[in-house]
This record gives C-alpha cells, sequence and structure tokens, in this order.
C-alpha cells in the first residue's frame, strides 16, 4: 500500500496496513544543531519512517498588497481590484506539472483554499485587529461584504486548480483563538466566517474531494460543533495545550466520524523518554483503535528538543501504528 492511499484510507474511514506517519517538519537549523547530538551525516529518513506530504497552494493575498485595507464600501471596490484568480503571479511558475507530479512521487498534497477571518480582513497587527473588530459592531455589512469577496474570489481560484490538477485534501488556515479561547464568539463567528465558506466547501464536495481539513491553532473548542456542521471533516489543531482540545475527550463527543491529525503533545520531547511513553501510550491505542486518526506532534520541533528524545518518540510512534 502507498503513501496516499494509506492517508485516503485512513481519513475516510478505512482500513489501511498502517496510518500516515507524516514528518513534523524538521527546519535546516535543527538538523544542523542535531548533527551534534548524534545524527552525524545521516539524513533523518535513514533512521525513522517518515510519509511525505505537502501544503499547497495559490498566493491568497492581495497583488498588489494594500497600504491601506478598507473601512468603508467605496475602498472594498478597490481592493476587490486586486484578487484576480487568473494572475499568473498567484501560482508557481509550471504549476500544473509541479502539482501533477506530487502524486507521481506518492505525495500527498494538501491544497490551502483559504487563511482565515483575520488574515482575509487584513490582520497584520494590533492597529488592524482593532480596527476589524470595531468593524464587526460598527459596519457589519461591510465586513460580510469583505468576507464575501473572498469567497468569490476563493471559489473560482479554486475551481482553476481542481480543473487541472487532482489532490488528496483541501484545507482552511484558521488562526482564530488564543489557549483559552476563540476572539470571536460562536454566534459571530458562525454568521461573519462560516456562512462565507458554505459555498467553498459545497465546490470541494462536487469535486469529489472528502477530506476538507480546519487546520488551526489554540482552543477552537467553543467553535468546533458549528464547524463540523459547516461540512469540515477533519480537525488540524497545532500550538496548544488547552485541555479543551485533548483529542480523546473531541472524540467521546463528537465520535469517530471527526478525523483528527495531531494531538500529540510537544513538550512531551523535552522532558524525555519516560514522558514520551506516556503521552503516546495514554492517548494513542484509543485515538488508533477508532480509526481516522493520524498522529503527529501538535507543532513545531524547535532547538530546545534533543535529537536522541525525538528520534526515540519517533521509533515508538511507529512501533504502536505498526503493532499487531
Amino acid at each position: 500500500m502507498n503513501n496516499r492511499q494509506r492517508f485516503n484510507l485512513t481519513l475516510n474511514k478505512g482500513l489501511p496496513d498502517r496510518v500516515p506517519l507524516f514528518s513534523e517538519g524538521i527546519r535546516n537549523d535543527i538538523i544542523r544543531r542535531w548533527r551534534s547530538q548524534g545524527l552525524g551525516h545521516r539524513s533523518l529518513a535513514e533512521l525513522i519512517v517518515m510519509d511525505s506530504y505537502e501544503l499547497i497552494g495559490p498566493e491568497l493575498d492581495p497583488i498588489p498588497y494594500p497600504k491601506h485595507w478598507p473601512e468603508t464600501s467605496a475602498e472594498l471596490k478597490k481592493l476587490a481590484k486586486t484578487f484576480n484568480p487568473t494572475d499568473h503571479r498567484r501560482y508557481p511558475v509550471g504549476w500544473i506539472k509541479k502539482y501533477k507530479a506530487l502524486h507521481k512521487r506518492d505525495i500527498v498534497t494538501f491544497l490551502c483554499i483559504h487563511q482565515g477571518f483575520f488574515l482575509s480582513m487584513g490582520v497584520d497587527g494590533w492597529g488592524r485587529f482593532e480596527t476589524v473588530i470595531d468593524l464587526l459592531n460598527s459596519n457589519p455589512m461591510l465586513v460580510h461584504a469583505q468576507m464575501n469577496m473572498f469567497s468569490d474570489f476563493s471559489q473560482r481560484i479554486i475551481k482553476n486548480i481542481l480543473d487541472s490538477c487532482a489532490v488528496d485534501a483541501v484545507y482552511f488556515s484558521e488562526p482564530i483563538s488564543g489557549n483559552d479561547r476563540p476572539l470571536l464568539s460562536p454566534k459571530m463567528y458562525e454568521d461573519f466566517v462560516l456562512r462565507s465558506y458554505l459555498p467553498i466547501i459545497d465546490i470541494v464536495k462536487k469535486n469529489n474531494i472528502s477530506i476538507i481539513v480546519f487546520q488551526t491553532y489554540g482552543n477552537i473548542r467553543p467553535l468546533l460543533g458549528s464547524i463540523l456542521e459547516a461540512g469540515f471533516t477533519c480537525l488540524w489543531s497545532c500550538e496548544t495545550n488547552a485541555p479543551a482540545m485533548d483529542y480523546k475527550n473531541i472524540r467521546k463527543i463528537f465520535g469517530p466520524d471527526l478525523g483528527l491529525i495531531g494531538g500529540i503533545d510537544l513538550n512531551m520531547l523535552r522532558q524525555g523518554k519516560k514522558s514520551i511513553d506516556q503521552e503516546l501510550e495514554q492517548k494513542l491505542p484509543e485515538l488508533l483503535h477508532q480509526g481516522n486518526y493520524i498522529p503527529l506532534a501538535n507543532g513545531r520541533v524547535r532547538a530546545d528538543i534533543p535529537f536522541e528524545n525525538y528520534l526515540y518518540y519517533r521509533k515508538k510512534l511507529y512501533s504502536m501504528v505498526t503493532k499487531g
């Protein structure tokens, strides 16, 4: 069974020979540090099993990037002109060949089709964040209009891609929460955000893509019911230690039909082999038995994680995934 078959069977509630073992995306500076900690001149692929995946997608920011984001309907009309889905600058050079090559090389492809509420509203700092929060109350029609504009743009650009290339899954990137709670209430999130996602999700489903991933950070637990009702099929939660986002608890509430990626506390890699054993043995058997789950550390591997701990974790993970 190949990599893409494993992935699609796992997140479509099938029976793969084993679940995918994705890489945490180790940066080159970490690899250089690990070379003096025992890695030497070898590659990680020589020591551990790592299945390949790529997060791909077009440029979703306005071109050119505005000096001032809209606060009136007239300004929004000007912004709309910067969202041209046929602009060649939105795609990598030779993108059709590159995307098709990923399939030939048996690499799972996730297509990013939305960058979430705050980035779509131009939030790139505290000042714009305050403005957008104010607009939600003072000019809600403008917020709706901007999200609908981005939705229309996203629909056209993904149709262009999916007419030419096949992908294994799509994902929405949604940095919407802190570690304690979302920055919008469930009602506001449904009204201002999820409503604009529905036409995009409809196009994805019409293209026979069944894996629709909600990739997020922090504690989005109060929003999760609405997110699933909108048509998302899989949660990929990163950089969170909130108890409400524990995958075993989420599974108890939402059941095994919700696909899950991640869920392994990255902090255990800093603490040593005993903590690694406890974390994996406490979470993995139940989640793997339920299926529809890809185990992965829930954040970026950083410089304070020793190579010995990471190697032990990956070998333990492989052992548990292939057990029996």
